[in-house]
């Protein structure tokens, strides 16, 4: 997309995650919103302090309202309740506190003058705080990353399943008013398809991969461990917790195997306690993005884990810097979901159903003992990121659906008036 194409445009993007948050969804908020600002437009982004995924605002973040300019982005933060433990009420209370923030920015200049509306799910206040400045003036594209109402059924939150209703609902709402709707695979068209969401505006564009491509496919190691990594948050969705039963299995019956959990999270705590007396498992922190690619290349085989209840909720981040490892993928979720189904469509990984002690033992022998089908997952890894996650394909169609948008408002030649 060449430079300049929104030239003079401005945009509002609406979204509960930024930099400098480094996992999950603020990455590619960032990253869109950048991009957008080097296409020529003003770009202002609603948002909240930086929390994710710890659940805490650092001691260095201002409270209040505050303003900073990121990279040729405004970035304006409201003041924001940050629970340290996201029940489904104190989620609520989470978004509901930067909603009441934001609504006295609705008759300001930043959101008077737009000309897009960019709105980013979840969540679900936010989308629908970004269909209301819409209005019938604005064109609004929606981001979904993950869907709420099937997340409150799906991700184990106590007692989110009862008002998995109500939250869909208020999903659709905000996703049906959309100019256009972006998903990140082919497993969300369906699930938008059933909230009423029109077929011809929805439109799967993939996350892309963060970190640079390796084509190594041996680890370098001196013992005869086999690593098996999981990196990025530790939340409720992710279901560590059924995981650990099975690593005391390993402790014993495969005992080479180490499992190396790096990040955080909500549940990262709870995580640590259940694996504290396992010789074979290790909980480590965040580590810095320049040393993310080395740490991930220094495993064996790289997990993605997910409650047994989580189907077509979302599809993991991680799995779009996973497929550029160079390393196999073991990918604990449901047959029958929207991961399995991608990593099946990459053929770069194993599936096996949660809490299959025997299937995820199976998995890993194989990997142990077949370098050829290591070699085969590897090599199909990378060859789908190279196809499919790119950077600038997945940024350029962004930019396109806002170009798109504006030339189909009627009012498009208002810019022309300031």
């Amino acid at each position: 997309m060449p430079d300049g194409v929104l030239h003079g445009r401005r945009i509002v993007m609406v979204t509960h995650d930024y930099a400098p948050d480094l996992m999950g969804i603020a990455p590619y908020s960032t990253e869109t919103a950048e991009w957008l600002a080097r296409a020529g437009a003003q770009v202002d982004v609603l948002t909240m302090p930086p929390h994710y995924p710890d659940w805490k605002v650092p001691s260095d973040s201002r409270r209040g309202y505050a303003t900073e300019e990121r990279n040729g982005v405004t970035v304006r933060r409201l003041p924001t309740y940050v629970p340290s433990d996201p029940s489904l009420l104190r989620r609520l209370a989470f978004e509901g506190s930067w909603t009441l923030a934001a609504m006295p920015l609705r008759w300001r200049s930043v959101v008077r003058d737009a000309d897009v509306v960019i709105g980013v799910c979840p969540g679900i206040f936010a989308a629908g705080f970004a269909r209301s400045i819409s209005g019938r003036r604005r064109p609004l594209i929606q981001i979904v990353q993950d869907l709420v109402g099937q997340a409150a059924k799906q991700s184990g939150m106590a007692g989110a399943s009862r008002a998995a209703g109500a939250l869909a609902r208020m999903e659709a709402r905000s996703l049906r008013a959309a100019h256009a709707v972006t998903v990140p695979g082919h497993g969300f068209v369906e699930p938008l398809r059933s909230l009423g969401v029109d077929a011809s505006r929805i439109h799967v564009v993939a996350n892309w991969s963060r970190v640079p491509m390796t084509d190594e496919t041996e680890v370098a190691r001196q013992d005869e461990k086999f690593v098996v990594m999981h990196a990025g948050n530790m939340g409720l969705k992710q279901g560590l917790d059924e995981l650990a039963p099975i690593v005391g299995d390993l402790e014993t019956s495969m005992p080479a195997v180490q499992f190396e959990f790096v990040g955080g999270g909500s549940q990262a705590g709870a995580l640590g306690s259940a694996i504290a007396d396992r010789r074979n498992a290790r909980l480590r922190s965040h580590v810095p993005e320049d040393e993310l690619a080395t740490t991930l290349r220094s495993a064996d085989a790289l997990l993605v884990h997910e409650r047994g209840t989580v189907k077509d909720m979302s599809l993991p981040s991680k799995l779009t810097t996973y497929f550029a490892m160079g390393r196999p993928v073991i990918a604990v979720t449901r047959a029958d979901g929207t991961t399995a189904a991608e990593v099946r469509r990459a053929d770069a990984g194993l599936v096996v159903e949660p809490g299959d002690s025997a299937g995820f033992m199976a998995a890993v022998e194989r990997l142990r003992s077949d370098a050829d089908l290591v070699a085969r997952l590897a090599r199909n890894g990378r060859e789908y990121s190279r196809q499919h996650l790119d950077r600038e394909v997945s940024l350029g169609a962004i930019t396109q659906l806002v170009v798109d948008a504006l030339d189909a408002s009627p009012h498009k030649d208002d810019v022309a008036t300031r």
